[in-house]
């Protein structure tokens, strides 16, 4: 079995062991990160950064700008393809759970994925 870890866009074949240690230390600083989150943990950076730096009053905007335009063009879509979406992306189903709840074959419920999102897609892209 080949492993490979990923830098940037590029993946890189390295040996089992050397993937094994790469996975362990993420586990282990994610593990860190959320027991320090859990406890109310500041790190000094945090102390003395301003608050301006940490808000940005135009991205904000943005951001919900773009959540507007998204959910005015979901709402547009069918039920049919709603219910794809909101199922797959919203409550983590995965193609192969939608395919059996909906009784089609996978690469059925694929096309229609990518059909839907592509039609997002034009629909976004002619709200912008």
């Amino acid at each position: 079995m080949a492993y490979y870890l990923r830098i940037g866009k590029q993946k890189v074949i390295v040996s089992e062991e050397v993937y094994r240690r790469y996975r362990k230390s993420q586990r282990r600083e994610k593990y860190l990160h959320e027991q320090e989150y859990e406890n109310g943990v500041v790190s000094i950076e945090e102390l003395y950064s301003p608050p301006a730096s940490k808000y940005n009053i135009e991205e904000d905007f943005e951001r919900t700008e773009i959540s507007r335009k998204l959910w005015s063009a979901l709402n547009e879509l069918s039920a049919e393809e709603f219910d794809l979406i909101n199922l797959h992306f919203f409550e983590n189903y995965s193609l192969k759970e939608l395919a059996e709840m909906k009784h089609i074959t996978y690469i059925q419920c694929w096309r229609k994925r990518k059909a839907t999102l592509n039609k997002l897609r034009l629909m976004i892209g002619e709200i912008y």
